[in-house]
């Protein structure tokens, strides 16, 4: 199918909403910005209930695509597990290279230097061409410059468990 958009959205019922739009089918009709020809769409709504687990995994990937990451660099994996494993268990975060490089190395069967340097190429990719706003905004305005691996790692998964804390609240 061709897609002109793709979106996703967590609601608070451990729900996640996917939303996509095809343009191969009409139903209605929209202009996109800065074009004078209409498209056709179709507007497919999925709902799928999610446990904890796969509901942090979704929290993850919405933030790693609104920060401007694309899913298709290897890194993103990397990156994704390692907030994962930073979530359950932030004594990890302190021990980057010696705990979190080499477990994701064994899970993924490639090497730690392979898993550090792809880990830096996502946070190069979010820095030149992602969304600095969304991140200056998660960190608070406390560092401009570019990050560390690990403090990338922290300051994701401790704005992760910041927000999950002021829901619960």
């Amino acid at each position: 199918m061709d897609y002109q958009a793709f979106q996703l959205i967590l609601t608070n019922e451990y729900r996640l909403e996917v939303t996509l739009m095809s343009c191969k089918e009409k139903k209605a009709e929209f202009i996109p910005n800065g074009s004078m020809t209409p498209c056709w769409y179709t507007l497919l709504k999925e709902r799928i209930f999610l446990d904890e687990d796969n509901q942090l995994t979704a929290k993850i990937m919405i933030l790693l695509n609104n920060l401007g990451l694309s899913p298709n660099l290897c890194g993103y994996s990397y990156l994704k597990r390692a907030i994962e494993m930073g979530y359950w268990d932030p004594t990890v975060l302190y021990h980057v290279t010696k705990m979190v490089y080499p477990d994701i190395a064994r899970e993924y069967h490639t090497t730690v230097a392979s898993v550090e340097r792809a880990i830096r190429h996502c946070i190069d990719v979010i820095w030149e061409r992602g969304n600095k706003e969304l991140y200056y905004c998660i960190l608070r305005g406390v560092n401009m410059e570019k990050p560390t691996n690990s403090s990338f790692i922290a300051s994701l998964t401790e704005s992760l468990r910041f927000l999950d804390k002021c829901r619960q609240s």
